[in-house]
């Protein structure tokens, strides 16, 4: 680790129980930054094409390239000041709840996947990632230029692509939302105000990644209107899971009582 331990904290946020860790990061530190090692997993698992299951036991996560924001409103600035609002890594002893960057612009993260021998497991077509909590939240006198806007695009073992339903678009690699997405709107098929955290809605502002090979990298990055200089935020809170948010569809019809109607879906072929 590039940098030195900060405080744990076990309460309960976005709705999970896991245990979050703070990691304050040497100022002007390059490459790896901090690595991750999450073990002794009892229930992840890859099914090939072939059908053979791939128990994952472990998980190494490197992240790298974390780079600072280039403005932090004043307010900000009292919220770290052990660090100097230097940039920080906020991570949970469980994987899928994902990790939080503070005053920084993005950072680079990288999973590697190990069987319970120990061997990387490689990843073929069939594997997907659903990135989620990709927030929009320009403000509308600067939406044109983005204000505040996360997205995440795969640097290697991986391809973008758009969730149907999902305010979550691919631009050319590159997953975010165009327009502002705090809430949709009244009326719509899900009648929600809120969807960032573990639920029904988060397909909302979710994405998905085609895995292969046996490392993923993903570049996580918020951009910033510089121009903007109102109180936005300077944490981000980004999350990978191997369980595909579903998108809501139209009502089902009604099926006779005389009638039998037999469904199976295959959500995703990586599971946790």
């Amino acid at each position: 680790m590039n940098g030195k331990a900060g405080r744990t904290d076990n309460k309960k946020t976005q709705n999970t129980d896991s245990t979050s860790y703070e990691y304050l990061i040497t100022p002007g530190a390059t490459g790896t930054v901090l690595v991750a090692t999450y073990s002794n997993l009892q229930h992840s698992f890859y099914t090939d094409a072939n059908g053979d299951k791939h128990n994952i036991s472990k998980i190494v996560r490197t992240f790298s390239d974390l780079t600072k924001q280039n403005w932090v409103p004043s307010w900000n600035w009292e919220k770290a000041p052990e660090n100097g609002a230097n940039p920080y890594l906020w991570i949970y002893d469980d994987p899928t709840d994902g990790f939080w960057y503070y005053f920084a612009s993005g950072v680079t993260v990288t999973d590697q996947y190990f069987d319970e021998n120990g061997n990387p497991i490689n990843l073929a077509d069939d594997a997907w990632l659903a990135v989620t909590s990709l927030n929009n939240q320009s403000d509308p006198q600067h939406i044109a230029n983005n204000a505040d806007v996360e997205q995440v695009t795969p640097v290697s073992g991986g391809q973008s692509y758009a969730l149907l339903g999902s305010s979550v678009t691919n631009h050319n690699g590159t997953l975010y939302a165009d327009k502002n997405n705090s809430s949709e709107p009244k009326g719509s098929h899900n009648n929600s105000d809120w969807w960032d955290y573990k639920g029904p809605n988060e397909y909302y502002g979710a994405g998905l990644i085609k895995l292969s090979g046996n490392t993923t990298s993903l570049r996580f990055s918020t951009h910033y209107d510089p121009s903007f200089t109102g109180a936005t935020s300077h944490d981000v809170w980004a999350t990978t899971t191997t369980i595909l948010p579903a998108t809501p569809g139209p009502e089902k019809p009604k099926v006779p009582k005389t009638s039998n109607a037999h469904f199976h879906y295959d959500v995703a072929l990586i599971c946790h």
